[in-house]
């Protein structure tokens, strides 16, 4: 496995450091030169925590994408009044299994997205180590570097999760008490019925507007993290000795201030990948139809709309970050301190 990894990472040209998260980071080994083989214990430790997300947060999501598409779909799809009216109708016609509805999506691909993601951003931070710290430390970077950081692996994990949310959000939006009378039967039936119509492209539908929430996604979690962390940490303590409530909390806000930064991007995202043809909905550009959608519903709906299903999904952000985030922390600790 170990050499498997060598060799991807060597395709990639992706320097992995030992950790996934800077507090963990080796202080004297920051940074190193050329390519290292992969850590399985912090891809493991990243998998968990993946996991732990997609099971606490998927309600939540589903809740968020029905609400803010309902104005696009408008065959046999109730209109909800707010987040608990969605919940309530979800639950009263499909059970509590409607709430989890294209999760299987994305809980089998997250561990390739935190992949990316986690890969990404240790890539770019060892960028700025190598370019703009003299002691080649990761003390030395500034936050506005994490920040930085943060973006570039928003922009890479765009071109992965762009089809996984696709997929996602399709299997989300049919509201059918009768698993039978839904058109994708599974995520597999979604996706190759994508292919079949629409070719291998049709499978990266609305990826500019997922770039345009990526990049201020990331950069807004990761810089909100590590500050939280900073902020938290007492006198004379590193972020080592933070208490689980602390951690909790530090994730919770970071997930809640990358929806702030992205929210209506997602909003945008979501009507794009959900039209049934999106170049006879919206006019599409370089933008993929960005800038047509969000006129659009900004003229026909109001500035309003584009916070639709901001409360399910601030809530999901702060539970499933807090628990993601503190799921990795956990992890990575056990694995590299067994005793």
């Amino acid at each position: 496995v170990k050499e498997r990894s060598c060799h991807l990472a060597i395709f990639l040209e992706l320097p992995v450091s030992r950790s996934a998260i800077s507090s963990h980071m080796d202080s004297d080994n920051a940074f190193e030169s050329g390519v290292i083989t992969w850590d399985l214990k912090d891809f493991s430790a990243g998998c968990l925590a993946g996991i732990t997300i997609t099971l606490v947060g998927h309600p939540f999501d589903t809740l968020k994408v029905r609400l803010q598409s309902q104005d696009v779909l408008t065959s046999n799809h109730p209109n909800f009044k707010g987040g608990f009216d969605a919940f309530k109708q979800t639950v009263q016609r499909e059970g509590i299994h409607g709430l989890y509805k294209g999760m299987g999506t994305p809980l089998f691909t997250v561990p390739i997205v935190n992949a990316v993601v986690f890969a990404s951003y240790e890539q770019a931070k060892r960028f700025f180590i190598h370019h703009y710290c003299d002691d080649k430390k990761v003390e030395q970077l500034s936050m506005t570097h994490m920040a930085l950081s943060g973006a570039w692996s928003g922009f890479v994990n765009s071109f992965v999760v762009g089809p996984v949310e696709l997929i996602k959000t399709k299997l989300q939006v049919q509201f059918e008490s009768n698993a039978k009378q839904s058109f994708y039967k599974g995520p597999i039936h979604c996706a190759a019925h994508i292919v079949q119509t629409k070719g291998v492209l049709g499978l990266f539908q609305g990826t500019v507007p997922t770039i345009l929430r990526e990049v201020p996604c990331y950069m807004a979690q990761f810089y909100t993290y590590e500050y939280m962390k900073k902020l938290l940490t007492p006198e004379g303590k590193t972020a080592k000795d933070l208490t689980p409530a602390r951690l909790l909390l530090s994730g919770g806000v970071a997930g809640v201030m990358c929806w702030v930064a992205s929210y209506p991007q997602d909003i945008v995202k979501t009507r794009i990948q959900v039209a049934g043809d999106v170049k006879s909905t919206y006019k599409v550009f370089l933008d993929g139809g960005f800038y047509d959608c969000l006129t659009k519903t900004v003229r026909n709906e109001g500035f309003g709309a584009l916070w639709k299903g901001f409360g399910p999904c601030a809530t999901r952000a702060f539970v499933a970050n807090a628990a993601g985030f503190f799921t990795y922390e956990t992890a990575i600790h056990f694995l590299r301190h067994p005793h």
